[in-house]
């Protein structure tokens, strides 16, 4: 799925008058005899720290100038792009000019770095945090200058008064709300003229962004928070505290913690849940440089699983864990449970990592969360990473003169193998496959399908009724 086609809309409250209009033209009766309406259902995609580190910005440099950082989410895009709404971390600020660039103490990074965001497919990011006025004021306008730029929506800093209010995202008609806050800004001074520059953790202020979201319009308030201690898997009382005191008010369903550049516990609070931590998500911290880098090159890419109660609410029934590594020198940042299938990083250390990472979410044995390798089913076939996938809709797929690993949508469609050694597995419908001429494993799915193969392929049926050729030195159809 692209960007192109998730149902997410950001836009901003102009007006009261502009609500109250809305909210009439929508306050029809339902004719009587008129079925009841499914449930409405969303998920929403989060994950830890973006960091422009000097060296991670010194790899992403293009030889002609410029840089290019899109590879560094390459293999997590799908993870990302599945969702109606994703909402990334960035933790610093970006030039519009791409001068006076800074890798530490003050974060600066290039602009391309917005672009690579919007590539993997977010569509907005949290962006207070302690380092929100590493470029200053004026560093701090063209960060949401360059975020405007690309398409992505932004919560936690602000150009005006107005803009400090909640974003709003229409997410197949379901409004959602983010808010965002930090603990602070390292020292660096907000304006005194523009006190509203940076959203700093206040419980009443938070309470009260919440309260005038929900009597907006807000359906679901997202609230994220830049907290905690740095390299500390262990939420401090203050967390706790805070936590606890959000998670009462009705008007917040769910906080997602970041900062702590480690992944932190999982916990349910009055019946909602908080991530206290997810880690780091595109950073240059790594276990390898010793003390107190241990498991920074660690993450977690959650997904938030919505939907809407019987009396119109909206909450949250479950949440994906997908653990996620930053390999080492070249900054991309991999579902550990894909790369081990794919050979992506050494296996000891991918294994260690997702034992650690999955050690510290759940410490506190959180109900309803669960563990995904793959965002799509279909993307997986015969136990390998698909290299075609069809779609939803009845397909013709032709392979190329490669070994394929091709895996059919939920269409009734027709796939050619062509020449490689293939692996080919059916969908949900009544398909029509051919191997082709190498030696091919051919796999029925959900429908009534035809399969066929040379001599040396093996046809296996699925849970339809099947129907293979004579030809194929193995079949098994009649399941």
């Amino acid at each position: 799925m692209t960007r192109g086609h998730r149902c997410a809309h950001r836009f901003r409250l102009r007006s009261l008058a502009a609500v109250a209009i809305a909210v009439t033209a929508l306050a029809g009766v339902a004719p009587i005899g008129a079925a009841a309406p499914s449930p409405r259902s969303f998920v929403i995609a989060a994950a830890g720290d973006i960091i422009p580190h000097d060296m991670l910005v010194a790899h992403a440099a293009l030889p002609g100038g410029g840089w290019d950082f899109t590879s560094m989410e390459a293999a997590i895009r799908p993870w990302i792009a599945d969702a109606d709404l994703a909402i990334c971390h960035l933790e610093g600020t970006l030039s519009e000019t791409d001068s006076g660039l800074s890798g530490y103490p003050r974060f600066v990074g290039p602009r391309a770095m917005a672009a690579a965001i919007a590539a993997a497919g977010w569509d907005g990011c949290s962006t207070a945090s302690n380092h929100s006025m590493d470029g200053d004021w004026d560093g701090l306008v063209e960060t949401l200058d360059v975020l405007d730029e690309f398409g992505l929506g932004h919560a936690g800093t602000a150009r005006t008064t107005d803009e400090q209010r909640p974003t709003f995202y229409d997410v197949g008609g379901v409004t959602v709300a983010h808010i965002s806050y930090s603990y602070g800004t390292n020292g660096l001074a907000v304006p005194e003229s523009r006190p509203w520059a940076v959203n700093v953790i206040d419980t009443a202020a938070i309470l009260g962004d919440a309260a005038w979201a929900r009597s907006h319009g807000a359906q679901f308030v997202l609230v994220s928070l830049h907290w905690g201690e740095q390299y500390q898997v262990a939420p401090t009382a203050a967390q706790e505290q805070l936590a606890a005191a959000l998670l009462a008010a009705p008007d917040i369903d769910i906080i997602i913690g970041h900062h702590a550049h480690v992944v932190q516990p999982i916990d349910v609070i009055n019946g909602k849940y908080v991530v206290y931590g997810m880690g780091n998500h595109v950073s240059n911290q790594f276990t390898r440089w010793g003390p107190p880098y241990f498991a920074t090159d660690d993450g977690l890419l959650v997904r938030i699983h919505v939907s809407e109660r019987a009396n119109g609410t909206f909450g949250v029934d479950r949440l994906e864990l997908t653990p996620t590594w930053v390999d080492y020198p070249s900054y991309q940042v991999h579902s550990v449970a894909d790369a081990l299938l794919t050979g992506a990083g050494p296996a000891t250390v991918l294994l260690e990592s997702m034992d650690r990472t999955l050690a510290r979410a759940l410490s506190l044995h959180p109900p309803g969360v669960t563990i995904t390798a793959s965002p799509w089913p279909d993307a997986w076939c015969g136990a390998r990473r698909a290299t075609i996938v069809g779609t939803p809709e009845s397909d013709a797929i032709v392979g190329t003169d490669g070994s394929d690993v091709i895996s059919a949508g939920a269409g009734d469609d027709f796939v050619a193998g062509g020449a490689g050694d293939d692996v080919i597995c059916g969908g949900d419908g009544a398909d029509v496959i051919d191997g082709g001429s190498g030696r091919d494993r051919v796999f029925g799915g959900g429908g009534d399908d035809l399969l066929s193969g040379v001599r040396f392929s093996m046809l296996v049926g699925g849970e339809g009724r099947d129907s293979c050729s004579g030809t194929a030195l193995l079949r098994d159809c009649d399941r």
